[in-house]
């Protein structure tokens, strides 16, 4: 079955955004606040829970949280800087 929510918030998305993050993280909830301030849709993977740490160290190849992922681009811990110029803001 589709999810007709989700497939037309996708197709309105300027940009596709994920948040790889973890519970009692400051810089993944200074990710979560920028991005909602901004009214930028994202979807956020709880590393330990969504997705094994092992899983996402070697998929990654990194071991630490936050991870944003902006089109394709990665981007480690906070970097409000990057962020901006990634979403055009």
């Amino acid at each position: 079955m589709i999810d007709l929510d989700k497939k037309y918030t996708d197709y309105i998305r300027k940009h596709r955004v994920a948040v790889y993050g973890s519970e009692y993280c400051h810089a993944c909830t200074q990710v979560q606040l920028f991005l909602e301030e901004h009214n930028i849709p994202y979807d956020y993977i709880k590393v330990g829970e969504t997705i094994s740490v092992s899983d996402f160290v070697s998929y990654f190849n990194i071991k630490s949280v936050p991870l944003v992922l902006i089109d394709g681009e990665q981007i480690i811990g906070f970097d409000k800087d990057r962020m901006t110029r990634l979403l055009n803001l």
